[in-house]
């Protein structure tokens, strides 16, 4: 689990405010922070990992793809090790051979 560059606020707002990734596919976006967790779903009483990512101008997006969760832990380890504070990446979507959508980043830029 990772929380780099999440405040209380945040993280409380990750729950009520964020915004679905998906918006964001073929936007650049500033990644200024990751947080990732575990949650139960309320309806299915099912463990799950959620992800986060807030941006430069505070919007926060919000994901449960594992694709997504291991590339967030990775960016969470650059922004850690303290050489950079901001990664730029791209979101894009694919289809796998059955069909289905998913979704990666894809880093632009390390600042």
């Amino acid at each position: 689990m990772a929380n780099i560059g999440f405040n209380k606020i945040d993280m409380i707002n990750v729950l009520s405010a964020a915004q679905d990734i998906k918006q964001t596919v073929n936007q650049t976006l500033r990644i200024t922070g990751v947080y990732t967790y575990d949650d139960v779903d309320k309806e299915t009483g099912e463990a799950k990992t959620v992800g986060a990512i807030k941006c430069s101008d505070g919007m926060i997006f919000g994901f449960t793809s594992n694709t997504l969760l291991e590339c967030a832990e990775r960016i969470a380890d650059v922004l850690m090790d303290g050489e950079c504070s901001e990664v730029d990446i791209k979101t894009i979507s694919r289809e796998s051979k059955a069909g289905r959508t998913f979704y990666q980043f894809i880093v632009t830029d390390i600042r």
